[in-house]
């Protein structure tokens, strides 16, 4: 999807229920995303965004494995309705 831009700061993903395996990956500068209609996220989606540093996962209830890996900068996740966190799913985060 967007993986490997070193130039992306936001996205607007409202309207979207999944976000696919490294969709994001090393999307370094991405700081600002809403994915409050989002119900899953992907394989490493997100690995090594370092610029996320809050995530508001309203409705996500599935987050799979290495999701936020590497997101070194990554202090806090809101999953009110999170049912299934695979393994390092958050790993290397402030998390």
């Amino acid at each position: 999807m967007f993986y490997g831009n070193l130039e992306l700061k936001e996205v607007n993903v409202k309207g979207i229920e999944y976000i696919g395996d490294g969709a994001f990956i090393n999307c370094v500068k991405l700081d600002t995303i809403d994915l409050t209609t989002v119900y899953e996220i992907g394989i490493e989606a997100f690995k090594s965004c370092a610029g996320l540093v809050n995530v508001s996962l309203d409705n996500c209830v599935k987050l799979n494995k290495s999701a936020f890996w590497v997101c070194n900068n990554l202090q806090s996740i809101y999953m009110p309705k999170i049912e299934f966190i695979d393994s390092a799913a958050i790993a290397e985060t402030a998390v």
